[in-house]
């Protein structure tokens, strides 16, 4: 049976199937559209991103249940937290995304004992591969590999004692001071050590005018100083 799995729960926790093969849906470009009087056509500014997009599936569902009842109980899952979670689904397996609910669900009852409705995610515009999950060791100068079309914006962990460089696509951390380990987010441009689940900022620990990405194609690595290995998790995506 096919379904999917947003946040902590799945559409088999209440006997719930995707009818068929969903949509394929994609973000759009953002672009600036300009008409200038007496010229052809239009100007387009790329804005060099992506809109989200709404990602449709058209399910069933039975149980012993009444069906308001389960109606309910889906509707309570689904409307759980306002922000986004993990999605996948069983259609396209090696990726996940990011999406939230916001309704609404409207349910179609069948004799009480079984309903239909159509479910939309609101999606961020990426389609990230598992394989991008997947952390890449260094402990010397090397190259990874961009499989796709679009820039990457890495999770980076940097091991050592004392003060070292971290060089990923020709961009340079330099670490001024580094006990065990280091964490950079190069989304959200932060540096970071994890203690009891949480996060405690470091970014007065390094100078980076810039973060790392990683592009399409080959990107070059190396370290230097006290940090003596780091992993790269690429976070690859596609739209």
């Amino acid at each position: 049976m096919n379904g999917f799995s947003f946040g902590d729960k799945s559409t088999w926790d209440f006997l719930m199937h995707v009818e068929k093969h969903p949509a394929l849906k994609g973000p759009t470009r953002k672009r600036t559209t300009i008409n200038v009087p007496g010229r052809n056509g239009a100007l387009h500014i790329d804005e060099g991103s992506y809109t989200n997009y709404h990602q449709p599936y058209e399910c069933y569902f039975h149980n012993d249940r009444p069906m308001p009842e389960l109606a309910h109980s889906i509707r309570e899952w689904l409307h759980s937290d306002g922000g986004y979670h993990r999605l996948t689904d069983t259609y396209d397996p090696q990726h996940f995304r990011r999406a939230c609910f916001v309704g609404p669900l409207d349910v179609e009852n069948h004799l009480n004992k079984y309903g239909r409705c159509i479910v939309y995610f609101d999606c961020a515009p990426q389609s990230f591969l598992l394989s991008g999950e997947h952390p890449v060791q260094f402990s010397s100068a090397g190259v990874i590999h961009n499989p796709t079309y679009q820039i990457a914006l890495p999770i980076i962990k940097a091991y050592g004692t004392g003060a070292g460089s971290i060089t990923v696509g020709g961009v340079t951390i330099e670490v001024n001071e580094i006990a065990g380990s280091l964490e950079f987010d190069c989304e959200t441009e932060n540096a970071y050590v994890l203690l009891n689940g949480g996060r405690e900022y470091k970014n007065t620990s390094i100078s980076a005018p810039k973060y790392p990405t990683l592009q399409p194609g080959d990107n070059a690595v190396s370290i230097s100083g006290d940090i003596t290995h780091i992993t790269i998790i690429p976070r690859w995506w596609e739209t």
